[in-house]
């Protein structure tokens, strides 16, 4: 199952490029471009680890929300086509490792949604 697509990548600023620094907004699509070129059982964590390395990522801290985010899209996609359960619960784990979530991240994710749909619907 292809879900990820690939993304142009943005290029360095001028100042990034003569300091030879990484640009952190290169991340993600670099990330999604990987995700799309392989299914998830195929790509390798060596693979993953020198994205974050390369990007300067700290796994804790950087691009939760989005990485959270990104792993309940997944999910979220693959019940509404009926995905087997059994290749469900392996992409989801391998998923979770990729993007280098947990629990808590997803907990945390979930508590500030509902803050915000709670906040939007107060404000309406």
């Amino acid at each position: 199952m292809k879900f990820f697509k690939r993304h142009i990548i943005p290029k360095k600023s001028f100042f990034k490029r003569i300091f030879s620094l990484p640009d952190k907004k290169q991340f993600l699509p670099d990330l999604s471009n990987l995700l799309a070129s392989l299914d998830l059982a195929q790509v390798r964590m060596e693979d993953v680890n020198e994205l974050y390395r390369k990007y300067k990522i700290d796994s804790v801290k950087d691009f939760i929300e989005e990485r959270t985010q990104l792993y309940f899209v997944y999910v979220s996609y693959c019940i509404s086509i009926d995905y087997k359960s059994d290749m469900l619960k392996f992409d989801s784990k391998k998923l979770q490792e990729i993007l280098k979530i947990d629990m808590l991240h997803k907990n945390n994710f979930l508590v500030d949604s509902r803050v915000h749909l709670t906040s939007g619907n107060q404000s309406s």
